[in-house]
């Protein structure tokens, strides 16, 4: 009969799915933001609309690298998660 699972390994599992779930909605938002950007009708820029712009492309470029990033902690917080509940279920035994 194995153990049931300890009460920091379902944190680190639910902390796990939080990143990757907080990660997707981030990235999303960031792809709502560039879509938005390409769907924007054609103008003619003065120069402080391009500087805003470009401050606004760059803002969601960097939202879209965080929210990729926090899916990428999340699935190694789950892996290493797992690697370690493995390893002491296989010391129990």
């Amino acid at each position: 009969m194995t153990r049931p699972v300890s009460a920091a390994g379902r944190l680190l599992d639910v902390a796990a799915v939080g990143l990757i779930v907080g990660g997707g909605v981030t990235y999303a938002m960031a792809y709502q933001g560039f879509e938005r950007i390409r769907a924007a009708p054609e103008v003619a820029y003065t120069r402080g609309m391009r500087i805003a712009a470009l401050a606004e492309f760059y803002r969601l470029t960097t939202l879209s690298r965080v929210g990729l990033g926090m899916v990428v902690l999340g699935v190694v917080l789950g892996v290493v998660a797992a690697i370690v509940a493995h390893r002491n279920r296989r010391v129990e035994n």
